[in-house]
């Protein structure tokens, strides 16, 4: 008897709100608290890659997290992820009108590859290449630290932000689509570490390689550089360092774009 007063006192559906959720019922997040994007619940696992599983003295962006331990593990059997277009000894040797042939955007990395780890003084040559790279070509800065640098808005080179930490393909891929309007591929990713700004390849993207800046850094990220700069020794004495240079697509039809 109860079941049919149940079933003769069933409410109708209520009608979806924006975004799908039934307004009635509450959301599970506060509601000073942006909603999460699409890809982190394919992803679930991305939510840990903010070093909810594992935390470090360097803060969570740039401690071990799983998206860190993911892509180190795998690294020895993926030959084409530590494939560099070029190697610099410092970021400001390098040829922007060379690099201009192979791609048409530039995404940096900024400790160890454009000041030292948590510095704030950016040396004279360096703000002259980025003067150089912003006239002749799209940028923009991802970095996994958050430390804000007041060269880059003097530079007007904007600041990648709310990006899922590298090397999750999703911050790179953020990266070039939102900051630059381009696809990965038309991209290149300038860093030190293969195991964090190695991630770009993952979504197309070239990756120069730079010498790191020496300076007062964090035993972990010292481990990680290391370990991807002899996974690269490794793959380069295997299948032979010039055969391993990618074939970059040149677009000859296609000028780059500011």
């Amino acid at each position: 008897m109860s079941m049919e007063r149940h079933r003769g006192e069933r409410k109708p559906p209520v009608p979806p709100i924006s975004g799908g959720v039934p307004a009635d019922r509450k959301s599970p997040l506060p509601a000073s608290t942006p909603a999460k994007p699409y890809s982190a619940i394919i992803y679930p696992s991305r939510q840990m890659s903010k070093g909810r599983i594992l935390k470090m003295p360097d803060e969570n962006r740039e401690g071990l997290n799983m998206d860190k331990l993911s892509f180190g593990f795998n690294l020895p059997w993926n030959p084409e992820h530590t494939e560099t277009l070029f190697d610099l000894e410092k970021f400001e040797d390098m040829d922007v009108d060379k690099v201009r042939i192979y791609t048409h955007a530039l995404v940096l990395d900024v400790d160890g590859t454009l000041v030292e780890h948590h510095g704030n003084v950016f040396q004279p040559a360096v703000v002259e290449k980025l003067r150089e790279i912003r006239a002749k070509m799209k940028v923009c800065v991802f970095s996994n630290n958050d430390q804000e640098r007041e060269i880059f808005g003097q530079l007007a080179i904007p600041v990648v932000k709310n990006a899922t930490p590298k090397p999750s393909p999703m911050g790179f891929d953020r990266a070039a689509r939102h900051y630059l309007q381009m696809n990965p591929d038309q991209c290149t990713m300038v860093g030190d570490n293969l195991l964090t700004d190695g991630g770009a390849k993952q979504v197309g993207m070239h990756l120069i390689l730079v010498d790191p800046i020496p300076g007062k850094e964090g035993i972990m990220h010292r481990l990680t550089r290391s370990y991807g700069r002899m996974m690269k020794d490794f793959h380069d004495k295997l299948f032979g360092a010039e055969k391993r240079k990618p074939r970059a697509q040149i677009y000859k039809n296609l000028p780059p774009k500011r």
